[in-house]
């Protein structure tokens, strides 16, 4: 019973979010699509400033 009835609290939940998850996902889409082109320069400098985050990091303790 306990079971039931959080299988259709949460068949409604999904029901109720599903129209903005949906939204959410079409901008998220369409984001996608825009940056695309940009995703083999922008994954390499991402991954350039983390390291670089982490260096001075790492670095300001091991200075300390």
């Amino acid at each position: 019973m306990k079971k039931e009835l959080l299988v259709n609290v949460r068949q409604q939940i999904i029901n109720g979010r599903w129209k903005k998850w949906h939204q959410k996902q079409e901008s998220i889409q369409s984001l996608r699509l825009f940056f695309l082109p940009f995703m083999p320069y922008l994954l390499p400098l991402l991954k350039i400033l983390v390291f670089a985050n982490c260096g001075k990091f790492f670095g300001q303790t091991a200075g300390d």
